[in-house]
């Protein structure tokens, strides 16, 4: 495994005229050291500026470190359930699952990681970069969640999204509906706005 020196950066800014020209590949444990870190990069712009007092390896470098590190040890049941869309050889998206015999969300320290029910698909983190964002790519990498989780012989789809992300209206037009109450937004308001800075976390489902 290469050391990780170099600051990362964000891949290159591409114009995309539709999603087609994006081809979705699982995570790889021979895939491009680049590649990784671009990954690394997304997984930096969509969580790395959420507060959390809890969590490491919140810079670009750390998450690079992590998910290298990862990559290398999780089995391969769970780098299947890892979608990165790539454009031109460079990632621009992508989806990460996890499932009843998975481990949990490999970005997260060990002891916040959860497992869903057997029969349920958790869609753990969704990226797509602002470069590409508006072209299809988050209605095509929800679109393979959904075929890997039929695969999975799953009924549900599960994802938690925080208050006043716009990416909610994606969701619902996919089919996905909030179970979240509105005394659960209350009563989850301080601890929530606490770690991520956020009112409530909304949690959504979706039947297959």
């Amino acid at each position: 495994m290469s050391a990780i020196g170099a600051r990362l950066e964000a891949p290159k800014q591409q114009v995309l005229d539709t999603a087609s020209e994006i081809q979705i590949q699982c995570l790889q444990r021979d895939s491009p050291p680049e590649l990784v870190r671009q990954v690394a990069s997304l997984h930096y712009d969509g969580f790395g500026s959420k507060r959390c007092c809890v969590c490491f390896g919140s810079t670009q470098l750390g998450m690079a470190s992590k998910l290298s590190s990862a990559v290398a040890r999780v089995p391969d049941s769970k780098l299947e359930a890892y979608a990165v869309a790539v454009l031109d050889g460079d990632a621009v998206g992508f989806a990460q699952l996890g499932f009843h015999d998975t481990p949990g969300d490999i970005m997260d320290p060990y002891v916040f990681q959860t497992k869903p029910s057997a029969g349920t698909c958790h869609l753990e983190r969704i990226v797509v970069s602002y470069k590409v964002r508006g072209k299809g790519l988050g209605t095509t990498l929800l679109a393979w969640v959904d075929s890997k989780a039929r695969e999975r012989e799953c009924k549900t789809v599960k994802l938690e999204v925080v208050s006043n992300n716009p990416a909610k209206m994606l969701y619902e037009r996919q089919g996905y509906v909030s179970q979240t109450s509105a005394a659960a937004k209350i009563c989850m308001c301080p601890c929530v706005f606490c770690i991520l800075g956020h009112l409530y976390v909304d949690f959504m489902y979706k039947s297959l």
